[in-house]
């Protein structure tokens, strides 16, 4: 059985290396900076930016995390089909404007998943920094 580690270096790897090549050096920088932004800025202001901005790299973020959710954080139980948008209002916050019971587990597991995705943008994508 794999560790956790393992699993977030597989889907991050395995995914990545699915992404065009002419996305690469947007998708890298943005990696680069991700696990700082989540900790500075927190998940939910960070999940809020990645979605304001509509641009294919941040939209490819934005699916990575919700594929390492769907698999990884049971404790989310997000059906398949469900937007990164739809996320963002019905587990981050919910109706009452409430922050998700479980942020901080959610975000440490993000920031930690946002490392690998950061590794295998380094290892894997051309060009950028």
């Amino acid at each position: 059985m794999d560790n956790l580690n393992q699993i977030r270096a597989q889907i991050a790897f395995d995914e990545i290396a699915q992404l065009e090549t002419t996305a690469h050096k947007d998708f890298k920088s943005l990696a680069s900076n991700l696990p700082a932004m989540i900790q500075q800025n927190g998940l939910i202001a960070t999940w809020a930016f990645l979605l304001a901005k509509n641009k294919d790299h941040h939209q490819s973020i934005l699916s990575l995390l919700m594929a390492h959710y769907r698999k990884n954080v049971p404790f989310l139980d997000i059906p398949e089909g469900l937007s990164a948008k739809d996320f963002y209002h019905n587990h981050l916050i919910n109706e009452n404007g409430q922050a998700c019971a479980r942020l901080m587990e959610l975000t440490a597991e993000t920031i930690a998943f946002s490392g690998w995705i950061k590794r295998a943008a380094e290892a894997l994508c051309t060009g950028g920094n």
